[in-house]
């Protein structure tokens, strides 16, 4: 059986993406956070997911440019765990969502 980490997300920002900036091997390298509202029907409910995607790359600037809150993505990824200790030296773990490819389903945002 083969293993398989794919992520497809449709939904819509929940704010302006927010761009980090850091130094990667001594070099100036960014990457993007997306707070995308995706939602999700069980039954006759219908409720609201908000999921946090990471975005690096080329694809930052574009989505610094392009996007803003309420614009529409289409966003394929994988996920990828990380964990830490709490200055309790209490363990945590969550898992991320790391952006591969970013559609941008509307139009360009005015800034």
């Amino acid at each position: 059986m083969a293993n398989l980490n794919q992520v497809i997300i449709a939904g819509n920002l929940t704010k302006d993406p927010v761009q980090f900036d850091y130094k990667k091997n001594g070099k100036p390298s960014s990457f993007a956070v997306l707070m995308v509202a995706v939602n999700t029907r069980k039954g006759d409910t219908t409720y609201v997911e908000y999921i946090s995607v990471k975005v690096f790359n080329g694809q930052v600037k574009a989505c610094m440019d392009y996007l803003k809150k309420g614009s529409g993505v289409l966003i394929t990824g994988h996920l990828v765990s990380s964990s830490y200790k709490d200055k309790n030296d209490v363990p945590h773990w969550g898992m991320d969502v790391f952006a591969d490819k970013v559609q941008f389903t509307g139009a360009k945002a005015s800034k």
